[in-house]
């Protein structure tokens, strides 16, 4: 979505929070979107909230609350594909045929995929057409169904890495992950390429915690597990996830 038409959407539902005292909602967005929606909405005195479906998501809706308000259901419904699991069926083939139905990308969220199982974060609305159209992805024969059961599909595989830091400050730690020089790092936040839980983090001094959720453009996505070990040398031990 272009920049300057999405603060504009944004601005309208702002706009539109005021007058009518209710909570507004726009997306799904991408993390990109997402962070220029969080930078846009820096000032504001409104109640921002950002939310995917579950915890950790990379699409997310953003929801603008009137003063007051901090927890309010999200127009966000999940559905479940079931097919056989010796079919193969991939993130693209979900995403090609609910677009195929005429479905707006910024209409769905996340698509987590596995043998015989995906989940799909939709617009109710959306999610009431896939409902009554979709009984096949490709050639394979789906069954669909509101909801789903825990544990979700992981969004893809994982592998662990543990490292030494010096600091937890921001750069230290993309430098340490991403395999970067410091001066590299430091490049990759400044230029906006870095994201801390779905958020552009462009301050080479913020501190990274446990459970923080790391994007680096073209380096990958990380999930930190734990910063609290300490190494003979006294550095801090650094063990997280790589999603691979």
């Amino acid at each position: 979505m272009d920049e300057k038409f999405l603060t504009a959407r944004i601005d309208d539902l702002c706009e539109l929070c005021d007058k009518t005292n209710a909570p507004k909602f726009l997306g799904f967005l991408s993390e990109k979107e997402a962070a220029i929606a969080n930078k846009h909405l820096s000032g504001s005195k409104k109640a921002i909230v950002f939310y995917g479906g579950y915890e950790g998501a990379l699409r997310t809706v953003l929801g603008v609350l009137p003063e007051g308000l901090s927890d309010v259901p999200f127009p966000i419904t999940p559905l479940s594909f079931v097919f056989r699991k010796q079919d193969e069926l991939a993130h693209r083939d979900f995403l090609g045929v609910i677009t195929g139905l005429g479905i707006a990308r910024e209409k769905i969220g996340d698509i987590l995929v596995q043998k015989g199982r995906a989940v799909v974060f939709a617009d109710p609305s959306a999610a009431k057409f896939i409902l009554s159209q979709i009984d096949k992805v490709g050639r394979v024969g789906v069954t669909v169904r509101e909801g789903f059961d825990q544990p979700l599909p992981e969004a893809s595989q994982k592998k662990e890495f543990s490292d030494t830091v010096a600091s937890l400050r921001l750069d230290c730690v993309i430098a340490a992950i991403c395999g970067l020089s410091r001066k590299e790092a430091i490049e990759h936040i400044e230029k906006e390429y870095v994201f801390v839980n779905s958020l552009v983090s462009d301050k080479i001094t913020s501190r990274v915690k446990n459970g923080d959720i790391i994007s680096v453009r073209k380096k990958g996505r990380f999930i930190i597990k734990s910063v609290d070990g300490v190494s003979k040398k006294g550095r801090t031990v650094l063990i997280y996830d790589k999603y691979i």
